[in-house]
């Protein structure tokens, strides 16, 4: 192997924590009923701040740092948190036809599963991280641990009718979900409502939606119109050239131009595609995304 590729490995690998962590950090955000994180542990996946090597890490025990207020000292001296509340919540959603109930379950099963195979990543070497960095992810990982382990198997085998409880009450990205959960056993004739609930949340700038109807228009290539396609492929592109800037800053050798060639070629818009209706078509999606979310010119 050489030392170029060995780079492009490494670079891909801290692509891939750093979008690891947004994706925890972000359920932590959206999801209030898992207990907060005390100080220490909530920078958890952040970079680790420069200081001496020697600096030891932080206690992540309540008793480290136990306030001395009265106040502060009886929120640590409060119960333990609901560890089976997941369960319920999820068990009530099965149950219960209220809207929006389907979607919330389906997103913590969701996110235990992926918790849980960060966890078995972790264990056997499969994230290639520093010490302080795997510490820290560890000790956020343990803290989910008790409620994602209380939710049952009988819970996890419903994410899938759950999803699609979800597509048919209009979620956005409950269609690109279903698409990752059913993976190879997709069947597009068995999920009718799956590629219309697709086309429309990747027009309303979800960009996992993009992503996997992109995935679907290279399987299937009359799915989608060529202008449609020329918009994800340029989506893609812009992508591209962001991952791509950011691998050159940390490389200390530029990426061969044959290499850049190559993967700027499959982004191409379809030969039969009108560029001005691309053009146009792509800027109606981005007039409704974040402005985080809006590829680069």
């Amino acid at each position: 192997m050489t030392t170029l590729s060995r780079r492009l490995i490494w670079l891909a690998l801290l692509l891939g924590l750093g979008l690891l962590a947004w994706r925890v950090i972000a359920w932590r955000a959206d999801d209030e009923r898992v207990p907060a994180l005390p100080p220490p542990a909530q920078a958890a996946l952040a970079p680790p701040e420069p200081g001496p090597a020697s600096a030891p890490l932080p206690e992540l025990s309540a008793a480290a740092d136990a306030p001395a207020s009265e106040p502060a000292r009886a929120a640590f001296l409060k119960p333990p948190p609901d560890v089976m509340r997941l369960q319920r919540d999820i068990q009530f959603a099965i149950s219960s036809n209220e809207p929006g109930k389907a979607g919330k379950a389906a997103q913590l099963i969701r996110r235990c599963q992926t918790l849980d195979q960060t966890r078995e990543r972790l264990k056997a070497g499969g994230l290639k991280l520093d010490d302080i960095t795997k510490t820290r992810l560890t000790a956020l990982l343990d803290m989910e641990a008790p409620a994602c382990q209380a939710v049952d198997a009988a819970s996890r085998a419903q994410l899938v009718p759950l999803l699609r409880r979800s597509l048919a009450e209009g979620d956005k990205g409950a269609a690109a979900s279903l698409m990752s959960e059913l993976g190879s056993n997709l069947d597009l004739v068995a999920e009718p409502d799956l590629v219309p609930a697709l086309r429309r949340d990747a027009w309303a700038c979800d960009r996992l939606s993009q992503i996997k109807l992109a995935q679907l228009a290279r399987r299937y290539p009359q799915l989608l119109t060529p202008n449609e396609v020329g918009v994800l492929r340029e989506w893609e592109r812009a992508g591209g050239v962001r991952l791509v800037e950011s691998m050159q800053k940390a490389a200390s050798a530029p990426i061969p131009e044959a290499v850049l060639s190559r993967m700027m070629e499959r982004f191409k818009p379809p030969a039969d595609a009108d560029p001005a209706e691309v053009a146009r078509l792509s800027a109606e999606i981005q007039s409704r995304c974040p402005v985080a979310a809006k590829p680069a010119s």
